[in-house]
């Protein structure tokens, strides 16, 4: 019998820098407050976390999922025992269902598991949340979607997302690298 650790158990899965940026900055919160078995899926072959108490860190198989996305994520989301999983959002090259993000919502979806993506841009909205149509696909559309800013959340309710499902949150990666930039200088 496998004991499930304590606290939320997070999996985190983003397949473009842009979004692995984006999630970097609440993966490290979630690690320094503690109480989250967090379990990180790198797309590259480096691992771009410091190793940090509590977080897991994996590679994604990229042959297993082409053979058979759905059971690959599922196989992920078994191993991680996730309540909550995260993604960035990157947009479909193809027809949609295309990314791991993607077929990653659905499957949390199909297990009752919440999802929450971070958006790190300003386009490509049907590429992330429309069907091969055009029309905006349920099944592709996290729970909860963070985007950066008042503009974004407009042009997602314009296309027909729940407004209730957004909130805006900044880029947390950028805002990163924007407080370091405006930290006073240190005179010689």
């Amino acid at each position: 019998m496998q004991i499930k650790p304590p606290g939320r158990r997070v999996l985190f899965l983003s397949r473009d820098t842009g979004s692995l940026q984006a999630t970097i900055p609440v993966i490290q919160a979630l690690a320094l407050k503690g109480g989250y078995y967090l379990y990180v899926v790198c797309m590259q072959d480096e691992h771009v976390l410091d190793p940090i108490k509590g977080i897991v860190s994996v590679s994604f198989d990229k042959a297993a999922f082409s053979r058979h996305p759905e059971v690959y994520l599922e196989k992920l989301l078994n191993e991680s025992d996730a309540n909550l999983v995260v993604s960035g959002s990157s947009p479909a090259k193809g027809a949609p269902p295309e990314t791991p993000e993607q077929y990653l919502i659905r499957v949390a979806r199909n297990r009752g598991i919440q999802s929450l993506a971070i958006l790190d841009c300003w386009w490509l909205y049907l590429e992330r949340f429309a069907n091969i149509n055009g029309d905006l696909d349920d099944t592709l559309i996290p729970d909860v979607i963070c985007v950066m800013d008042k503009i974004a959340k407009e042009d997602l309710v314009s296309l027909g997302i729940n407004a209730e499902k957004l909130y805006i949150t900044h880029n947390p990666w950028l805002d990163q690298i924007a407080n370091h930039v405006l930290e006073p200088c240190k005179e010689i």
